[in-house]
């Protein structure tokens, strides 16, 4: 688990490897940092799942999921069962997921 010290940390890699990153970038580059988000919310405690669900990937994740035929959307759906996944697992990280 990250631990609440990290926040710094998490904050300015997601700020500038995803956000600024991957996200404005090619569909491979979205793709991975739909990948990140995959591996990185199990090891988060629920306080630092904000960090990771920034407004810019919350909006690139629903694009990739409206329609059909998107190259991101099995990526997407993967994501979601994985955030999914992880509310069942942990009840605070449910109540984060919902109040986010």
């Amino acid at each position: 688990q990250v631990g609440l010290a990290d926040a710094g940390p998490l904050r300015s890699f997601w700020q500038t490897v995803v956000d600024e990153g991957l996200i404005p970038s090619t569909l491979e580059r979205k793709c991975m940092a739909f990948l990140l988000l995959q591996r990185a919310v199990p090891m988060l405690e629920a306080s630092q799942l904000p960090l990771v669900l920034s407004p810019s990937l919350l909006r690139c994740l629903v694009n990739a999921l409206e329609g059909t035929g998107r190259f991101l959307q099995p990526v997407a759906h993967a994501t979601v069962k994985a955030l999914v996944g992880a509310a069942r697992s942990s009840p605070a990280l449910r109540i984060a997921l919902v109040s986010h």
